[in-house]
């Protein structure tokens, strides 16, 4: 047998850390979740905790668990802490009572929260700790306790491995995959990493040697199961992505940023970036962290890159992955992102950022500054006509014709004007009232206020003029019922008070819950006007929820047309793209059609990507309940002994449901006003 260059040192600390921590372990539906309390099971409804196992609280890019150590783990974080605590004024310091006992709890394992009755530890107290994991001081804490996983992972299992004949006999490509699975299976099940690694040691003539990449890959397909084989899923994909930085062509963007991380890839954040000779490392460790942090876009962007195409990819609510073939803009779900433009690195957030896509697909990207669009890439469609160059585009200053004309005809219709508040004029020409109105709008609806009118603020105009045209439609309820309702709620508005507080302003204490149910089916989704809610702690199960093979009616996504509609939830416009996302994670046995039927079930219970915080099974009964945080939120239940109905029909149930509450909000508007039209004569 003849050995094959093996991979570096570097290269598998980076496996460790980047392929199995960064992608599988620390990351939650593409966003970094490293730096901050993780618990793998579930929340129950009356905020006790159920773990999986003997899972127990967990933090860190590969998830250490702070139970399985003796609580050594939990009284150095602890201790952390409390040196954080005290050099700033507005920290909580805990009282040595309080201190002994959060180390206690954060050392239980799952057997011992079980024994404690589920209890969980007080959510003002774990904010604290969050906040510390959040900063510079926590950062760098999480990070040496991640080196010390990666260490160990080396120890168990990678050092061994080198050593194996089917990893000396691999290609680099699957030593690659090879590493990433048992460096996954360690951190995820020792005794199950224990029992290939000891197959694999044996010699190639031993009948049960496991001697190949193929064997490796036949043992790891027939002998994991469940949470294991869904490990392994996750790790191969994140293995795809270090292929593909491995083998990324010299000069490339991807080559540079790939080879300055493998330098150092275990570099403590605060000093990333601090290296006068490497000013751009920063923007590398970034790119290099987001690629992971979503594999499945990542690989797509690559691609685009090696092959000098277009791509753009993701809203600026979601991750971004954009490029025109050599430069990049890019950020994850949290807003993190880099920039390599005219040969310049940088790093960026995501709230400096504009996106503006016109109908032919094209996409500008912008760095804002004091309100003004600096141009960062602009990147043209994957396939376009020539019909469509020459009649779809964005609009911008200096641009005439008539589709200039009829935006300048929305705007008057909602009210807007120039710079000076003078009238606007519909002579076709995207001049500098124009775009002063085109800003105000953008600031107005929480759109980048750049005056650029791209697809999105379009399609904004456009449902802005459409709402204002359905304000004045049928009511779809009487005034009386919905006012009934509200009062119901809040005795003190009082038709005599002829008070305008918006409906979403205040819910009395005192309202009983029959009262509240008919409310929460009257009041509109939007709530521009509530009051700010005290931070919620929204935990979501760690461990996808299996829904059984046996209750999942088979899918007709076939049937379905190639191209989606912006309406159509799994289209990334669609509002609750994000969630459908979220719930393809959570639920990854599910049929698209489930998945549909689950997004429609949240969207009319209020629940969003953003208030999400448990997804259960009872197997009893056989229903999925979805559970959302908010005072306006109700629990999602899907019946799980009848098939799911087509995609069509779950796509009209959010349709209907986002027109009643539309026609609702107009009626209340509408009441409204006429209540303080007649206090004012």
């Amino acid at each position: 047998m003849m050995d094959r260059q093996s991979l570096s040192e570097h290269e598998l600390k980076a496996i460790a850390y980047f392929a199995v921590g960064v992608s599988t372990e620390g990351s939650l539906a593409g966003k970094d979740v490293s730096n901050r309390l993780s618990f793998a099971g579930r929340w129950l409804p009356d905020g006790r905790m159920a773990p999986i196992e003997r899972s127990g609280e967990s933090i860190g890019t590969l998830q250490n668990d702070l139970g399985q150590d003796g609580g050594i783990t939990a009284a150095a974080m602890m201790d952390a802490y409390r040196r954080w605590a005290a050099e700033g004024s507005d920290r909580v310091v805990f009282n040595e009572t309080d201190h002994a006992k959060l180390v206690h709890d954060f050392s239980r394992d799952g057997k011992a929260i079980r024994d404690d009755g589920g209890r969980a530890i007080d959510p003002a107290k774990r904010a604290e700790i969050n906040r510390f994991l959040a900063s510079d001081a926590g950062r760098d804490f999480v990070h040496q306790r991640d080196l010390i996983q990666v260490s160990n992972l080396n120890r168990k299992g990678m050092n061994k491995l080198v050593s194996t004949p089917a990893y000396r006999s691999a290609s680099t490509d699957d030593q690659i995959v090879m590493a990433t699975a048992i460096a996954k299976a360690i951190n995820q099940n020792p005794r199950a990493a224990k029992k290939l690694l000891s197959a694999m040691a044996r010699p190639v003539e031993a009948p049960d040697a496991i001697a190949s990449h193929a064997k490796v890959m036949a043992y790891l397909d027939s002998k994991f199961e469940g949470a294991l084989e869904v490990g392994q899923t996750h790790a191969l994909a994140a293995a795809k992505v270090f292929t593909r930085l491995h083998n990324a062509p010299e000069g490339s963007p991807l080559h540079t940023a790939w080879h300055e991380v493998l330098r150092d890839p275990l570099m403590t954040p605060s000093l990333i970036g601090k290296d006068p000779q490497r000013p751009d490392l920063a923007a590398h460790y970034t790119l290099v962290r987001n690629l992971f942090l979503d594999p499945g876009k990542a690989i797509r962007f690559i691609d685009a890159l090696e092959q000098g195409r277009a791509h753009s990819d993701g809203k600026l609510a979601q991750a971004g992955f954009h490029t025109d073939g050599t430069q990049i803009v890019q950020w994850n779900a949290d807003g993190k992102g880099v920039t390599f433009v005219e040969g310049q690195w940088a790093t960026v957030s995501r709230d400096e950022l504009g996106l503006t896509r016109a109908r032919d697909g094209s996409v500008d990207l912008a760095r804002v500054v004091d309100g003004e669009g600096q141009p960062l890439l602009h990147v043209e469609p994957a396939v376009r006509s020539v019909a469509a160059a020459a009649v779809e585009r964005a609009l911008r200053p200096g641009v005439r014709g008539d589709d200039v004309r009829q935006l300048q005809e929305q705007l008057m219709r909602l009210g807007y004007s120039d710079a000076q508040g003078r009238p606007l004029r519909a002579d076709g020409d995207y001049g500098p009232g124009t775009q002063a109105a085109v800003r105000a709008f953008q600031r107005e609806h929480d759109l980048v206020a750049d005056g650029l009118s791209g697809r999105q603020t379009l399609a904004s105009v456009r449902q802005a003029v459409h709402d204002r045209d359905a304000s004045i439609a049928a009511a779809h309820r009487p005034h009386d019922e919905v006012m009934a309702a509200y009062r119901a709620i809040d005795p003190v508005m009082g038709a005599a008070a002829g008070r305008s507080t918006p409906v979403e302003a205040r819910v009395d204490a005192r309202a009983t819950s029959e009262a509240m149910s008919t409310y929460q089916s009257l009041e509109p989704v939007t709530r521009t006007a509530a009051p700010p809610i005290a931070p919620i702690e929204s935990p979501v199960a760690r461990e996808p929820v299996a829904i059984p093979a046996d209750r999942e009616a088979p899918a007709a996504d076939a049937s379905l047309a190639p191209t989606r509609a912006p309406f159509d939830p799994r289209h990334a416009d669609h509002p609750q793209n994000d969630l459908y996302q979220l719930l393809k994670t959570q639920l990854p046995d599910a049929s698209e059609n489930r998945l549909l039927q689950t997004t429609a079930a949240c969207h009319r219970s209020r629940i969003t990507a953003e208030n999400l915080s448990m997804v259960h099974i009872n197997e009893e009964t056989m229903t999925l309940h979805v559970f959302g945080h908010g005072p306006m939120t109700l629990p999602a239940r899907v019946d799980l002994n009848h098939p799911s109905p087509a995609p069509e029909q779950s796509v009209e149930r959010m349709a209907q449901f986002d027109l009643q509450q539309a026609q609702v909000l107009a009626e209340i508007q509408a009441q409204q006003a006429q209540m303080s039209r007649g206090m004012s004569r």
